[in-house]
């Protein structure tokens, strides 16, 4: 970004390098929203990979922008100023988290027990880390 500066519209992007996720669960992210606005964008180059480990590994060496890691897994990143937030209002689409168990466990009580415990944990854990970015950079989110 210390070339071309920092984006500010979803247009910006056109001059940077976009690094995408995109695995069996989703594909890359062609929009961001804010309050119900949906803004196409378009990148000067885009790699794409299918694991989010490589994709916080290339942007944190300076190879482009990523705008939809998912918090958990860039949290760290920035709050240590590792990774910078690019968009404090504009996001992609907010996907959903699953739990997946075979039918057999998803009828045993001590699962439906670790499911209903699990989700309240990440739940609290996930709104602990929005407010404290909220905190530092000022980033809305729209969940």
């Amino acid at each position: 970004m210390a070339r071309y500066g920092v984006p500010k519209r979803s247009e910006d992007l056109q001059r940077f390098a976009g690094v995408a996720f995109c695995g069996k669960q989703r594909d890359h992210v062609e929009y961001l929203e804010y309050r119900g606005e949906k803004v196409h964008f378009s990148w000067k180059s885009v790699i794409r990979f299918n694991n989010i480990l490589s994709v916080k590994a290339v942007i944190i060496k300076g190879g482009g922008i990523a705008l939809d890691i998912p918090l958990h897994h860039c949290y760290e990143e920035l709050m240590n100023g590792t990774l910078v937030p690019v968009f404090k209002t504009w996001h992609p689409p907010v996907l959903q988290n699953y739990v997946a168990v075979t039918r057999a466990a998803s009828r045993l009580k001590r699962m439906q027990l670790f499911i209903e415990w699990y989700l309240k944990q990440r739940q609290a854990f996930d709104e602990e880390q929005r407010i404290a970015i909220h905190k530092r950079f000022g980033i809305t989110f729209n969940l």
